[in-house]
């Protein structure tokens, strides 16, 4: 996970100092170009990537938790291994933050994309 996505789960974390908490909307996007470049040491790309947002949105609430972490979502095909669960062990890790919630109310339909949806509506 890049240290952008890091970082800005490490700052809603620090809102949540002033407040119990916090709402994020997470908008889908349209690829209008994307080239893959080269493989990086954590497994992932770089890319270099034309896109514009779209008003379709996954919203992830999170929330002080006092006794462990627990992260819900209203969906059955997530695993336990999904980017909310490892961004908050990675934050864990690095910054010994408290435990929380995390809630994901997914919109975003599965499987490639937006390309999934849009084929859904022919």
């Amino acid at each position: 996970m890049g240290d952008q996505k890091v970082g800005l789960l490490w700052l809603c974390l620090q809102f949540q100092t002033l407040m119990n908490k916090i709402i994020v909307n997470s908008n889908a996007k349209v690829n209008i170009g994307l080239k893959i470049l080269k493989k990086r040491k954590d497994g992932y790309h770089n890319i270099r990537t034309i896109f514009q947002e779209i008003d379709l949105i996954d919203i992830i609430s999170i929330e002080k938790n006092k006794n462990t972490f627990k992260f819900t979502t209203n969906v059955t095909w997530l695993g336990d291994n999904n980017l909310c669960v490892v961004a908050y062990k990675l934050m864990k890790k690095k910054f010994q933050i408290n435990d929380i919630s995390i809630d994901l109310k997914k919109n975003i339909p599965r499987g490639s994309g937006f390309r999934w949806w849009l084929f859904k509506c022919r």
